[in-house]
């Protein structure tokens, strides 16, 4: 082998290896920088779609919240507040005198029953009037607003053949107190 042709071996050959350590230092550390990237990339869009999958959760759970809010202010309408109570005695009161053209001759408060989430406050009483007044009366206390029953009816013939009707009259009361507890004890229990 002349020089000539050796000295080209050797300038292939030294080539060769500054081609591959500039490979191996600058294309390969690229192509291994370029792999931990896509890597993250992977990792972050797994995260952004648990996120976004998170925020539809949280606008599910927002609408779950509004509508449960909405059926508590309807639940409040139908079970008044203790300041309410007096009101609703006065509505009673109106609907039978006024309206119904009856007399109320008892009306006489009883001993408030706690339950689960409300009280239960009964009221004997006693009206006079004829079948039709009474009945009257009766259909306005269903179609008031608020929850109110009438339990224990009996109607007997009284003075100049007007009907007596005695019966209890039963409200509801919302307890607050009581209502939140058990919510307050399961957000504690999570």
């Amino acid at each position: 082998m002349n020089k000539q042709t050796r000295n080209i071996l050797v300038f292939i050959a030294i080539f060769v290896v500054l081609a591959g350590g500039f490979y191996y230092l600058s294309f390969k550390s690229a192509s291994e920088e370029i792999s931990g990237k896509n890597k993250k990339i992977r990792e972050l869009d797994a995260k952004l779609a648990k996120a976004d999958e998170y925020r539809q959760k949280i606008a599910l759970l927002s609408q779950e919240i509004d509508d449960l809010e909405l059926a508590l202010k309807f639940a409040k309408e139908k079970l008044p507040s203790q300041e309410e109570i007096t009101l609703l005695i006065d509505d009673v009161n109106k609907l039978g005198t006024v309206e119904s053209n009856i007399s109320i001759t008892e009306f006489t408060p009883q001993k408030q029953i706690p339950r689960e989430i409300y009280y239960e406050k009964p009221y004997s009483m006693r009206i006079v009037g004829s079948f039709h007044q009474i009945a009257t009366f009766f259909n306005k206390i269903g179609n008031l607003n608020r929850i109110i029953n009438v339990e224990d009816l009996s109607l007997s013939l009284g003075k100049n053949n007007y009907e007596v009707a005695t019966f209890t009259l039963k409200t509801y009361i919302y307890n607050e107190g009581q209502a939140a507890g058990p919510v307050a004890a399961k957000r504690r229990g999570r």
